[in-house]
């Protein structure tokens, strides 16, 4: 027997030897088959060729048979016969084999090779069984040994350490795996790399190394998960940057490439993009993303939708989405600066609102118009105030109202329409010391003095204790008459705010509230506003809403009332020239006011509302001074104003 085994291993070898492939194959399967000498060295040799030639279930069946004759070969086959399991994608049997040739030292001398590969089957299988602890460990094991850095597996346990927040010690793996072989291991390693200097908030190096990966070409196949990451922080770190330029083409290739819209930093992009300006754009993400799943991203982005179309001036829309979001509260974490902007949109339609009615009203005459339009408006402001003083708790919305009493407005910009009333109170409102409310124009003293001063005092009643207040309502002083006594209104309602007129040119006045109101008068035909104004006569001015874009040109007759009523100390006449310049502007309204002066930015100009700027033919605007002769004399003569 003895002759037939040294017989059968020499042949074994010498085909070995001879570099026959086929030869050698032969011979491995005639020693594998005879089942002798299998604890030795040439049996070992033979079955790996076999395994070679991907004959797993014969060599598993040879090796089971050896065993079972002759014990004294397990530590040889034993190993052998763990990793033929993992062949066959066994890998429960083959962990467990692998485990007993741990716990017995098998994994020495012939079979010391399989070391590694008992590593990547305990880091496989303890991968399939969701043990966090188990993972973790193998996979630091498996690092610790693999000798192929570049390989899937590698590639899935450093993952698996990353997914687990073993930041660092995935880490050293990478590094050590690049030092080791960059050129075969960076198309694999170095995406993984750029995502643990994100892991680590070094956006800077991830997102060098990203965009090498991007350059290269390397967020593909295995790594092609990492395509977003890589565009969230390449929009991050131009966040970071402060750099407007970066911002912006960065933000759109996250939010185009992001598949949890659901997130934090998607909320951030679209954000950055509003407040660039690029409205456009945040609404389409924002529209595809709930569009997609409403359910689980309306917490995040249905308030931001609202907003947008706040941005868009489509007031109705926005007051809508801002009540469903209000009954579905909303107004929480990255959302909760939305609860004013809420208000101030409520505040903005009941205004709206208004404004169609007395519109209505001026062109049919229609009274009943008016009042069912002041009465919704009511309705919404009151409904506005009631969500404002909710969030801001009731509690405290009392005790203020409790401990000063009724709260009245510190200053009232009067007037007159189309002369920067809308500059001068977003001008005003930059101040430290000045509470911003919207909307600026509450038209009481001319539309809904009705309702009581109760009523007025409620859109101040929330500002901080020590800020100064005040709104905006151009027609206080074009709209004073004997009639409507606007001047004497303020004064039993207010007595101690001051007065502050905006006054222009009325020839140009004139023709900008024309424009202005026939660009929004629906059913009048053509646009002024994007058109020439060569054909507009007097004829036309005298006749179109009975005329008031004159007649609240003459400006002498409510100033009158308005000194008489207020005093010198308490109105400031600025001359439409003061706005041209922010900062005489702010110096003159801040010493007026006793205010701290408004912050002033030029990359941020106060607002101003949008209008046609067509001028008038030479031959009217020359009747528009000769109508205005005698006012604009007065005007000079007793208030020191020349327009």
């Amino acid at each position: 027997m003895k002759a037939l085994e040294s017989r059968l291993e020499a042949e074994y070898w010498a085909a070995f030897r001879s570099n026959d492939h086929h030869a050698l194959h032969e011979r491995a399967r005639t020693l594998v088959a005879s089942g002798e000498s299998s604890a030795s060295e040439a049996y070992h040799s033979a079955l790996f060729v076999l395994l070679h030639h991907g004959e797993f279930a014969s060599v598993r069946e040879a090796i089971e048979r050896a065993m079972a004759a002759d014990g004294e070969c397990t530590p040889s086959l034993l190993p052998v016969l763990a990793h033929v399991n993992q062949r066959l994608q066994d890998l429960r049997t083959a962990h467990c084999l692998f485990e007993q040739c741990r716990q017995k030292g098998l994994l020495s001398g012939r079979n010391a090779f399989l070391a590694r590969t008992a590593d990547a089957v305990a880091f496989s299988a303890a991968y399939e069984s969701d043990d966090e602890a188990a993972v973790a460990h193998q996979a630091k094991r498996f690092l610790g040994s693999c000798d192929t850095p570049s390989s899937e597996l590698f590639h899935a346990a450093v993952c698996a350490l990353l997914s687990r927040g073993e930041v660092g010690a995935a880490k050293e793996a990478i590094e050590t795996g690049l030092a080791a072989d960059y050129d075969g291991c960076s198309p694999s390693l170095l995406p993984l790399l750029a995502h643990v200097h994100q892991r680590m908030n070094e956006l800077g190096t991830s997102h060098e190394l990203f965009e090498q990966c991007v350059a290269r070409g390397l967020l593909t196949g295995r790594n092609a998960f990492l395509t977003q990451t890589a565009a969230a922080v390449a929009f991050s770190a131009a966040y970071e940057s402060n750099d407007d330029t970066a911002v912006v083409p960065q933000a759109r290739r996250f939010v185009a490439s992001c598949d949890t819209p659901s997130s934090e930093l998607f909320h951030a992009a679209v954000c950055a993009l509003l407040s660039r300006g690029e409205i456009a754009d945040a609404k389409r993400a924002v529209e595809q993303a709930l569009t997609a799943d409403f359910n689980g991203c309306k917490g995040l982005l249905l308030p931001v939708l609202a907003h947008i179309h706040q941005r868009l001036y489509d007031i109705e829309t926005a007051h809508v989405l801002f009540e469903a979001c209000d009954r579905l509260e909303l107004f929480t974490g990255k959302n909760a600066f939305l609860a004013g902007t809420a208000t101030d949109v409520a505040h903005a339609y009941a205004e709206l609102v208004m404004h169609r009615a007395r519109a209505a009203e001026e062109r049919d005459d229609d009274s009943a118009a008016f009042a069912s339009g002041r009465l919704v408006a009511r309705a919404l402001y009151e409904n506005a105030f009631a969500a404002a003083r909710r969030r801001a708790g009731e509690a405290a919305s009392a005790a203020v109202r409790s401990s000063r009493g009724a709260r009245k407005p510190d200053f009232i910009i009067a007037g007159s329409a189309k002369c920067g009333t809308t500059y001068l109170y977003d001008l005003l409102t930059r101040s430290p010391s000045v509470w911003k409310r919207a909307p600026k124009e509450l038209h009481y003293f001319t539309s809904m003095y009705r309702f009581g001063d109760a009523f007025y005092s409620a859109f101040f009643e929330l500002c901080p204790e020590g800020m100064t207040c005040g709104e905006s309502s151009p027609d206080y002083l074009d709209d004073c008459t004997p009639e409507r006594p606007v001047d004497e209104r303020i004064q039993a309602c207010c007595p101690d705010a001051r007065v502050i007129v905006v006054l222009r040119d009325p020839a140009l006045r004139a023709i900008s509230w024309y424009n202005q109101m026939t660009t929004n008068d629906a059913g009048r035909g053509g646009r002024p506003g994007n058109q020439r104004l060569s054909d507009l006569t007097m004829d036309k001015l005298r006749t179109y809403r009975n005329g008031n874009s004159l007649t609240q040109g003459l400006f002498i007759k409510p100033l009158r009332r308005f000194q008489r009523t207020f005093g010198r100390n308490r109105l400031l006449v600025l001359p439409f020239s003061d706005l041209v310049d922010p900062n005489r502007a702010s110096n003159r309204v801040s010493a007026f006011l006793d205010i701290e002066p408004p912050a002033l930015d030029a990359r941020v100009p106060p607002r101003r509302n949008a209008g046609g700027h067509d001028k008038p033919s030479d031959a009217l605007y020359s009747a528009l001074r000769d109508y205005y002769c005698e006012s604009l004399a007065n005007l000079e003569d007793e208030f020191g104003i020349r327009l």
